[in-house]
């Protein structure tokens, strides 16, 4: 039984949601800090921007190619995407929301319009841990439909706050 198989017998035969969960470790932001570490990926941000912009494209590349043939075989049978991110300290912005707004949030916007053609049924999940507030309103332009977890105890990450802020 191959894996398409499996998860239409899952889909068909289980109440249960399939995710599909993110293909590698991590995606973007994760991804920088694997391959060059964090001091290094934080600096990227403001000292050598052509670099990371580079890098985010190419990683973008990769990711994409890693979901593409992953929905093309699965694709009917996934009820959510995850994506996996972490941009908050228990404080705070790791780093500077712009950054997000610039370097990373065009290639997720375009990630997920190739996700939402070829699942339009799938919810797109990010898991990104810490006090991510800051970047709420850009992820949920970027479409993410979904914040995993909501880390209640950290500033500005109270549910009924979020709820009233920022809806469904």
């Amino acid at each position: 039984v191959g894996l398409k198989e499996e998860a239409e017998d899952l889909y068909n035969n289980t109440p249960y949601a399939l995710v599909g969960h993110r293909p590698v470790y991590g995606n973007l932001w994760e991804m920088t800090r694997l391959l060059v570490g964090m001091e290094n990926a934080l600096l990227l941000t403001v000292t050598d921007t052509k670099i990371f912009d580079h890098l985010m494209g190419k990683l973008s590349e990769v990711l994409d190619g890693f979901y593409d043939a992953f929905l093309s075989v699965v694709g009917p049978y996934i009820q959510v995407i995850e994506f996996a991110d972490d941009y908050g300290t228990n404080v705070g912005p790791m780093f500077n929301p712009e950054v997000y707004r610039k370097y990373l949030k065009p290639h997720y916007k375009k990630s997920i319009e190739m996700i939402k053609k070829k699942a339009p049924q799938v919810k797109v999940m990010l898991h990104c841990d810490g006090a991510i507030r800051k970047f709420l309103p850009d992820l949920i332009e970027t479409g993410f439909e979904v914040l995993n977890p909501i880390e209640w105890h950290l500033p500005g990450m109270d549910p009924v706050g979020l709820k009233r802020d920022f809806g469904n």
